[in-house]
């Protein structure tokens, strides 16, 4: 067996992250400007990490049946993953893996202060601390990394706030589950009509341009996943869903109008591209943007 080093490990950084592993990602978040959040999907095996002390919440993903030895914060123990195991290496704890089979597995780098911050309203951020994990099926966690594998790959420069969604969307999971101390959720009745006002207008002041998530939530000084439930609870549907169907009811105006290409709609509408534009167009309406226009 090599030598082990520890190290202070970051997997935002492609550099330090190759101390960690080799193989560069096939799929990778790395270009999209998320904060304080990452996505990597790799393939590779035959591999022994040195010992990090991560200075991020690192979870990973089991895509296939593997066998693995890890240490983690000081207690080796094998594990029989399958598909959908995930293990959960917090910050400042010290973690070593080792696997021979090539084998595909997703790692996901969450920083501290997005997880203290993704539910301020109902946690003290001072005190969120993971749980260290050894792998064990978990199948939420694992859907969701599914789901932005899916996102990546379907179109990777269109996607940014699905991702926040499903960023978001793990990081209340990993409270609620794998935290220390649990977040104590408050029910409320959705926005208030003045907020909800603001916030449309805010959406439709700025279709054509790239709306983040994080910034409608700071809008209104809320967490993201404090926004999302009350703004779902006031439209009946999520932030990026609406988003999507406003864009969609301007782009058959636009495509109405005739003057520009299906291309140039697409841009016109805050969608990144054509082909953004015609899968978002069909999956609201059953029907293709250019079909549209010759039907119209």
């Amino acid at each position: 067996m090599k030598t082990t080093q520890i190290l202070e490990a970051s997997h935002f950084e492609s550099e330090s992250r190759k101390q960690i592993l080799p193989h560069s990602p096939l799929i990778s978040t790395q270009n999209l400007k998320l904060e304080q959040v990452k996505f990597d999907y790799y393939n590779f095996g035959d591999c022994e990490t040195p010992k990090p002390l991560n200075a991020h919440h690192i979870v990973s993903v089991a895509f296939e049946t593997i066998q693995t030895e890890r240490i983690l914060d000081g207690v080796l123990q094998t594990e029989e993953q399958v598909f959908g195991s995930v293990s959960i290496a917090p910050t400042n704890v010290e973690h070593w893996c080792v696997w021979k089979k090539t084998t595909e597995f997703a790692v996901i780098s969450i920083h501290p202060n997005f997880l203290a911050n993704t539910a301020y309203e109902f946690v003290n951020p001072d005190k969120v601390e993971l749980i260290p994990t050894f792998a064990q099926p978990d199948y939420f966690v694992s859907g969701i990394a599914s789901a932005i594998k899916h996102e990546l790959v379907t179109d990777v420069s269109s996607c940014k706030l699905q991702l926040e969604s499903l960023f978001n969307q793990l990081a209340v999971y990993l409270l609620g589950k794998y935290a220390t101390s649990k977040p104590q959720i408050k029910e409320y009745s959705g926005l208030a009509p003045f907020h909800l006002k603001q916030i449309l207008e805010l959406i439709g002041d700025n279709l054509s341009e790239e709306i983040s998530l994080l910034e409608l939530a700071k809008y209104l000084d809320m967490s993201q996943f404090h926004f999302c439930r009350e703004f779902k609870k006031s439209v009946g549907v999520t932030p990026h869903h609406y988003i999507m169907q406003q864009r969609v009811k301007m782009a058959k105006q636009v495509l109405k109008q005739q003057k520009l290409s299906i291309a140039e709609v697409a841009v016109e509408c805050g969608f990144s591209n054509q082909s953004h534009l015609g899968r978002v167009f069909k999956q609201h309406t059953g029907t293709t943007p250019r079909r549209y226009r010759l039907n119209g």
